[in-house]
C-alpha cells in the first residue's frame, strides 16, 4: 500500500512537470499564426496607422528612418552583436478602401530571431486590439 501510495503524488508531478514543459512550445506556436490586422473604413484605417506609428516609437530600439503614408522603417543595426530589433511596417491596400498592416521585425543576432518573432505577433494583436478599442 506505501508503494501504491508513493506512486500517484510520483505519477501527478511527472505529469505536472510535463506539461509544464510542453506549455513554452505550445505558446510559441500560437504567435507564429497571428494574422496581420486589416481595416475596413478610412476612419479605422487611420487609426490603425496611427496606432502602427506610437507602436514603433515605444517598442524599437532605433530611431525611425523612413516613413511615408504606407511605410513605416526603422534604422537597421550593422552590429551582430546588437539585440535590438529593427522594424519595418508595411500598410498594403486590399481593394475597396481596406489595407493590411503587416510586420516585419529582424535582428542581426540570431540568438534574438525568435524575440522578433514574439514581437510581431504582439505588433498585430495590439493593432488589431487598439482599433477596435478607439472606435
Amino acid at each position: 500500500m506505501t508503494i501504491k501510495t508513493f506512486r500517484t503524488p510520483a505519477v501527478a508531478a511527472f505529469g505536472l512537470l510535463a506539461s509544464a514543459c510542453a506549455t513554452p512550445y505550445a505558446a510559441q506556436e500560437n504567435y507564429l499564426h497571428v494574422e496581420s490586422p486589416e481595416c475596413d473604413t478610412a476612419d479605422q484605417c487611420e487609426i490603425m496607422w496611427g496606432a502602427a506609428l506610437t507602436w514603433v516609437q515605444q517598442n524599437c530600439g532605433f530611431r525611425i528612418e523612413n516613413i511615408t503614408d504606407n511605410f513605416i522603417q526603422t534604422h537597421k543595426s550593422g552590429d551582430f552583436s546588437d539585440i535590438k530589433l529593427g522594424y519595418e511596417v508595411t500598410k498594403t491596400p486590399l481593394g475597396q478602401g481596406r489595407y493590411k498592416f503587416a510586420p516585419r521585425f529582424w535582428v542581426n543576432n540570431w540568438m534574438s530571431a525568435s524575440h522578433a518573432k514574439q514581437q510581431e505577433a504582439r505588433f498585430k494583436i495590439d493593432i488589431a486590439r487598439d482599433s477596435v478599442a478607439d472606435e
